[in-house]
């Protein structure tokens, strides 16, 4: 049986990517409100604790580009049966999956 997703299909199943060389944890609205939608039909919730709209760091990618944050959100999470938070840095562009450095429990 093949576990393997395409990252459109992670996205629309609200899951994110670990990203080993990630310094912070970024996504875009897009991918966020599909975590949110998957929480809903699961938990009854959509799993936001908070949105910060003051936090809007600046991100530099691979090419000259770069762009700013229009929030950052602290979503529930866990791993292992243990509660979390995952603080995702927002982008309004594009529907990039959520890349992620860590899971504080």
């Amino acid at each position: 049986m093949n576990y393997a997703k395409t990252t459109q299909e992670a996205i629309e199943a609200g899951m994110g990517i670990i990203d080993g060389g990630a310094t912070r944890t970024l996504s875009s609205v897009f991918a966020l409100e599909k975590l949110m939608a998957c929480n809903v039909a699961k938990y009854g919730r959509d799993g936001v604790m908070e949105i910060d709209v003051n936090d809007r760091p600046t991100f530099g990618f691979g090419n000259p580009s770069k762009d700013t944050c229009i929030s950052t959100a602290k979503i529930e999470n866990g791993a292992n049966d243990k509660p979390g938070v995952l603080k995702i840095h927002a982008l309004d562009k594009g529907t990039g999956p959520i890349l992620s450095c860590e899971l504080t429990l």
